[in-house]
């Protein structure tokens, strides 16, 4: 019990620090200096304002010096960030593919709600999250040519799909999609590769009927989909072999 504990303050600190990359990283600020200050006065914050989620509870959502609303986001992906920590040690031990399980759901934030605030595709963290990717699959999994040519079919796969469906749509992607794509399934198998292509058309379809019900945007409103890339490769991770199981009994009925 008391290593799930320390293993979401853990994770949750790491959550904080990827706060801090998607707010500087399209800036062009460094995430190491200057340290942590509000993104509303700049006054530089105190160790006592960073305790993840805690200090936020403390300071009711507010900066202790400006009164400035805190984003609830802010402690949602610390609280999300511990508890992944936790999920991938509870079901990978204290293994290697624990860390690739929590190191993918760290790329996997951090690209998406930079794409989410700005529609800006970071290539160089993109590419990064990619090549470690590949890098904890060759690891973990050897270089047999068997299960490495289905793991390059999928990254083919993830990669041509979306970016077939850029050239048909004439720009209804971006060219960071088709990277976004490619770096999620670096960190899965061809299976779930296809599942979180699937997922992600799925939950992009629903959310974007429900932005249209709700007229928070118009039929020719751009929407990022990296988002929701992302969240089909969270879905894929964690119950990913579920769904496929129940699918092939389902209709094998």
């Amino acid at each position: 019990m008391i290593l799930y504990v320390l293993l979401f303050f853990l994770g949750a600190s790491v959550g904080s620090f990827l706060n801090v990359c998607i707010y500087r990283l399209p800036k062009g600020i460094s995430v190491v200096f200057p340290p942590s200050f509000c993104p509303n006065c700049k006054k530089s914050l105190r160790w006592y304002d960073l305790v993840p989620v805690v200090s936020y509870a403390v300071l009711r959502g507010r900066c202790r010096y400006c009164g400035w609303r805190i984003p609830a986001r802010y402690p949602l992906i610390e609280l999300f960030s511990g508890l992944w920590a936790v999920f991938s040690v509870y079901n990978y031990g204290l293994s290697l593919t624990a860390l690739e399980s929590f190191v993918f759901f760290c790329f996997v934030v951090v690209v998406s709600f930079i794409d989410m605030d700005s529609m800006v595709v970071m290539d160089r963290v993109v590419f990064l999250g990619s090549g470690v990717g590949v890098l904890f699959h060759l690891v973990l999994n050897g270089f047999s040519l068997g299960p490495l040519m289905w793991y390059l079919a999928g990254l083919g796969i993830a990669w041509g799909i979306i970016g077939l469906i850029r050239i048909v749509s004439r720009g209804g992607m971006g060219d960071g999609d088709s990277y976004i794509a490619l770096m999620v399934a670096s960190f899965l198998d061809f299976k779930l590769t296809v599942l979180m292509l699937f997922l992600s058309f799925v939950v992009g379809g629903i959310v974007g009927v429900l932005l249209l019900l709700m007229k928070r945007k118009g039929r020719k409103d751009a929407l990022p989909f990296g988002p929701f890339l992302g969240v089909g490769g969270m879905l894929a991770y964690l119950c990913g072999n579920f769904i496929i199981r129940w699918y092939v009994n389902f209709f094998s009925l």
